[in-house]
């Protein structure tokens, strides 16, 4: 490297300011006498804040999604038919999933479609419905009236 601009360019990932500042270099000689024998801590730069609107960090996957609709309200029947329909597609073949850009284990997203008045009437709010599904790798969904 002949100038710290092209030293930049190359190790982009190192905060140059701030090296230079702790090992009293100035000039790009001296970084380059300094350069073989400096032993140092390599702090990467901070990350820019996240922009969730940033088109750049938008992605869009294809999602199949196996749904159980349960009326009335039955916990154990949303469950145990979420996990029949989960042992079910375990049988499907790989060709499923072919073409997602991450890594599936399974070729559908789960989820169990509730009644939105449901949990409340046997005192079961729709909190602990959703904790408790989640723990089984389910969604779970409560349907508007509204």
């Amino acid at each position: 490297f002949t100038t710290l601009a092209e030293f930049r360019q190359r190790f982009p990932f190192l905060d140059l300011d701030a090296f230079l500042r702790e090992h009293g270099i100035s000039t790009v000689a001296e970084l380059r006498d300094a350069f073989q024998y400096l032993a140092t801590t390599v702090h990467l730069r901070a990350a820019e804040p996240f922009d969730p609107d940033d088109p750049a960090n938008v992605h869009t996957l294809p999602v199949a999604l196996a749904t159980v609709a349960v009326e009335p309200f039955d916990l154990t029947a949303g469950l145990r038919a979420a996990r029949t329909v989960r042992s079910a597609s375990r049988t499907l073949t790989g060709a499923a999933r072919a073409g997602l850009p991450a890594e599936s284990t399974d070729p559908y997203a789960l989820a169990t479609v509730f009644a939105a008045a449901g949990p409340a009437d046997n005192g079961t709010t729709a909190a602990e419905v959703v904790r408790l599904l989640a723990k089984a790798g389910v969604a779970a969904l409560f349907l508007s009236t509204s």
